[in-house]
């Protein structure tokens, strides 16, 4: 039986390390599976006159991040309309995605979709905040997807040729922020966090655009979070990090296996990460790490500790043991096996006067009290056991998730979980760039356009601070690292960051 186990476990983990790793691509958003961990190194130092090999100016702006698939890069951008102010005609709106040769910086192909209403108006306080070009693209080492909100998801080869394109709705937001999410690929599934187009999380067929499974629930609602793929062995799941919880998918049925407690908090911004021996990491204004798998509610199975983490859109990165997150201008480390602080300091330059907040773990005593009686709201506590933010009521789960193709639906009907209680966080700044990893090294992007660089350890240590703001643009995407290169995006412009012959 052991051997049986340990087989299985094997070929789990090998099918998954095959459907994310295509030799040092990074092809979705923060790389293999999510991580933020590339295989090669890059620069430690640049900057407007050191090792930017070329850069491109865009024809459209966006925080998306660029993709890297073999000698091409593919980046998302708008244009036409929501350009840095409220004037013009939304009609005008158009997605592209832009095709680049990663040697020389030379556009090779840009294609062009007009946008379908209804969209989101570019007002405050909602997609001005990001703008219309937010979902990183995704590909499988053959084709490349783009996902455009309400517009759509868009399917090319890798010389642009469009194969289809398909709506995964177009309900209008309540707030108005629009669509940010990014698709991932899992063997024959693209998966599309559509949670502003129509509360769903849909499985799409990679190579047709047919509709396989959805998803569809209110806790989906201000939820910006992009899946990753856990294996258990026996099993793998697509799981996602929404409001008061943690969602886990089978991947070859589209059900809801099993659920834990997550993170309380008014929307979900920061994706889940995956650290070792499969336990998954949802973070926000506070923190919890659970272990995947299992059946029904595993909040008190398989959570490993909760606890205060500081990120408010970007999403840690776990390395030898330790989680890394930042918020502003606070970078903190805990022991990811405890949640434990090792280290809370402040980056170069940053202002004086930001809270720092209580050591991680004060939050277990924040949480509400016993298991309600059911229901996604069934935490009970300070607020009666109802999920903050009231995106779903206490009581039983009517047959779990709606129709679609497919199925879908919690396996057995059980009622669900969630979180009561007071929040226990604090947001922290709003630079949306995550931090990415190479060669032990961390590459933190600001908004501004500073870049430091911490070795990842539990020492901090600041290794160099890199100077980009001369572009005034702005730098809401997260980095690309391939094969030694640094691949940053502004508002503007794609840079290629990589050493010269000379060093």
């Amino acid at each position: 039986m052991f051997r049986t186990l340990t087989s299985t476990s094997l070929v789990s983990a090998i099918v998954i390390a095959m459907s994310f790793s295509l030799h040092a691509d990074w092809a979705r958003f923060r790389g293999p599976n999510g991580t933020g961990i590339a295989e090669s190194d890059a620069p430690t130092e640049f900057g407007a006159d050191k090792n930017i090999q070329w850069k491109l100016e865009l024809p459209g702006r966006g925080i998306s991040s660029p993709i890297v698939v073999g000698d091409k890069l593919f980046v998302t951008c708008y244009s036409g309309y929501g350009m840095g102010n409220g004037e013009g005609s939304l009609e005008d709106l158009k997605r592209h995605l832009v095709c680049v040769d990663r040697q020389s910086g030379k556009t090779i192909w840009t294609k062009t979709v007009n946008a379908k209403m209804p969209e989101d108006e570019f007002r405050p306080p909602g997609v001005t905040t990001h703008g219309y070009a937010s979902n990183t693209p995704v590909s499988d080492g053959t084709h490349v997807y783009a996902f455009f909100g309400k517009s759509g998801v868009y399917a090319y080869d890798l010389d642009g040729n469009e194969l289809w394109s398909k709506s995964v709705g177009a309900e209008r937001s309540g707030k108005g922020f629009g669509s940010a999410a990014s698709p991932i690929v899992f063997e024959d599934s693209l998966i599309v966090n559509a949670a502003d187009e129509s509360r769903s999380l849909v499985w799409l067929d990679k190579n047709t655009g047919e509709e396989k499974f959805r998803m569809q629930d209110d806790g989906l609602g201000e939820c910006w979070t992009t899946p990753i793929v856990v294996g258990d062995g026996d099993s793998s799941y697509v799981v996602i990090s929404v409001i008061g919880e943690v969602w886990g998918f089978n991947t070859s049925t589209g059900k809801l296996d099993w659920y834990a407690d997550g993170v309380n908090s008014r929307n979900a911004q920061v994706s889940a990460v995956l650290g070792d021996d499969n336990i998954v990491y949802a973070t926000g204004e506070e923190g919890v790490a659970i272990r995947a798998g299992g059946e029904g509610d595993v909040s008190d199975a398989n959570t490993v500790w909760e606890g205060r983490v500081r990120p408010r859109y970007a999403t840690p990165v776990v390395v030898d043991g330790y989680l890394y997150s930042v918020s502003g201008s606070v970078f903190e480390c805990l022991d990811a096996k405890t949640g434990e602080r090792v280290f809370q300091e402040r980056l170069p330059g940053a202002p004086a006067g930001e809270d720092s907040g209580p050591p991680a773990g004060d939050a277990r005593g924040q949480r509400g009290g016993g298991r309600g009686a059911g229901g996604f709201g069934g935490r009970g506590g300070d607020e009666g056991g109802a999920r903050e933010g009231g995106a779903r009521e206490g009581g039983p789960r009517a047959g779990g998730f709606s129709g679609g193709p497919g199925g879908g639906g919690f396996r057995g009907g059980a009622g669900g979980g969630g979180r009561g209680g007071r929040r226990g966080g604090g947001g922290g700044g709003g630079d949306y760039a995550s931090p990415v990893v190479a060669n032990g090294k961390i590459y933190i992007m600001t908004n501004a356009g500073m870049v430091h660089v911490v070795e990842a350890k539990p020492e901090f240590k600041v290794l160099a601070s890199n100077d980009m703001t001369f572009d005034k643009s702005g730098f809401g995407a997260t980095p690309a690292i391939s094969d030694g290169n640094l691949f940053l995006r502004s508002n503007n412009t794609l840079y290629c960051i990589g050493k010269t012959e000379a060093e």
